[in-house]
């Protein structure tokens, strides 16, 4: 749920690697680290040339609009729905 809500403000999420939904990719939407001192840096850059990371906020927050609308949220939620309710 804090991914959606961090790409959803705009702002650059910094997380851990690992398994993201269809959409999240590393160095487009947000950034990713794969150990303590990578974390640090990948801070300490962002905090030091914060307009050289701005893209990625804007990127994220695109790609939340176009991916997980809230109409496509809504058409996946009633699909779940029909497949619950026996026939």
């Amino acid at each position: 749920m804090r991914c959606f809500e961090t790409l959803s403000a705009g702002s650059v999420m910094i997380s851990d690697a690992g398994n993201y939904p269809k959409g999240f990719e590393s160095g487009r939407t947000h950034l990713t680290y794969r150990d303590t001192e990578e974390a640090l840096a990948l801070i300490d850059n962002c905090l030091s040339a914060p307009e050289q990371h701005q893209h990625l906020g804007a990127n994220g927050a695109e790609m939340l609009r176009q991916r997980y609308s809230k109409s496509q949220q809504w058409a996946a939620f009633m699909t779940l729905c029909e497949q619950l309710i026996p026939a």
